[in-house]
């Protein structure tokens, strides 16, 4: 299993798949309104500072327009997990299916939008699942409809289902944007964890996590030597806020850590630093000496306003960057 599968089968741009599905889905987007735009790994990552934890990592930050970009930067894009244990892998493939429209997909990733604080914050995670009883699809132009109608925890799209289509950005070998299916409401989405039955389950463990992504669902599945029994399904809502609330001044901590990083970027000398911490360590914010990017530049062009609304401004740059660092998706 790769550590980043965004960076496995995309590596020059892992960011650039969620930012263009992003773009051609919804058009009208106001970009000039976003702070940041990161992952539930690298605000993690920066979360587990703020708590003292030890946590060794890396990552890049790009100023764009009015936006930072926090880009997650592991040893290697095929970098691998190592010594896999347990079933947290195995049992979402034995007990959870893929939609007919996204059948042979290999994750799940879904952007959401809030506010932390003063900031506009726009992030992507990757999702377990979701529950299809909290989802309702009317008819084909009505979209599917949360039940619950409890939506002020995370970015609600009820989005009419849309026919399928494909569209290549840029050359055919390269990045292929595929519309199909229906938008499912982020109330319905699922979190899921497994462990032992011999073993205590402490919910504190995964708030974090939880509140990061903005999850409001979660399942705990216990097993006795891999059989599994005891499935619990939780709405974790509630928890989450309980956790946010006696975590303020922790919290005040990751939102003076991220003011930083934005005023460094704000320095003409300074649109990309490079972010690392080694265990308990200081985070180190240095001038960044490597060659990457958030974003290829004709998508930076128009993330800040300066490409042409056609279509073809949406293309890959091709004289710039190497064919063979592209997959098809």
């Amino acid at each position: 299993y790769f550590r980043d599968p965004n960076a496995a089968r995309y590596p020059l741009f892992p960011l650039e798949p969620a930012i263009r599905a992003l773009l051609i889905s919804k058009p009208d987007f106001d970009c000039s309104n976003l702070d940041i735009v990161g992952c539930g790994s690298t605000l993690g990552c920066l979360l587990s500072a703020a708590r003292g934890e030890e946590r060794t990592f890396h990552f890049g930050v790009e100023r764009i327009g009015t936006t930072v970009f926090f880009v997650r930067q592991g040893a290697s894009p095929k970098e691998v997990i190592e010594g896999v244990r347990g079933y947290g892998h195995t049992f979402p493939e034995a007990y959870t299916s893929w939609d007919a429209d996204v059948k042979g997909s290999s994750s799940h990733q879904r952007l959401i939008q809030y506010c932390f604080g003063n900031f506009h914050c726009l992030i992507r995670s990757e999702s377990d699942g979701y529950f299809p009883d909290l989802v309702v699809r009317k008819s084909k132009t009505g979209g599917p409809v949360i039940l619950t109608g409890d939506d002020a925890f995370g970015l609600q799209s009820a989005a009419a289902s849309l026919s399928v289509s494909e569209k290549v950005i840029g050359k055919p070998d390269k990045l292929v944007v595929q519309i199909a299916g229906h938008a499912i409401p982020q109330g319905a989405i699922f979190d899921l964890k497994t462990r032992s039955a011999r073993r205590d389950v402490d919910i504190d463990e995964f708030l974090p996590r939880l509140w990061v992504n903005q999850t409001p669902n979660f399942i705990i599945a216990r097993h006795d030597s891999g059989k599994f029994e005891d499935i619990q399904k939780k709405d974790i809502r509630a928890a989450v806020r309980d956790w946010e609330q006696k975590n303020v001044g922790m919290l005040g901590r990751l939102h003076t850590m991220l003011s930083q990083l934005i005023r460094m970027t704000e320095q003409a000398d300074c649109s990309r630093v490079q972010v690392t911490r080694e265990m308990s360590g200081p985070l180190c914010i240095r001038k960044a000496t490597q060659d990457w990017s958030a974003l290829p530049t004709k998508l930076k062009m128009k993330w800040e306003g300066k490409a042409p609304a056609e279509e073809k401004s949406l293309d890959s740059d091709s004289e710039e960057e190497d064919e063979d660092d592209y997959l098809k998706f």
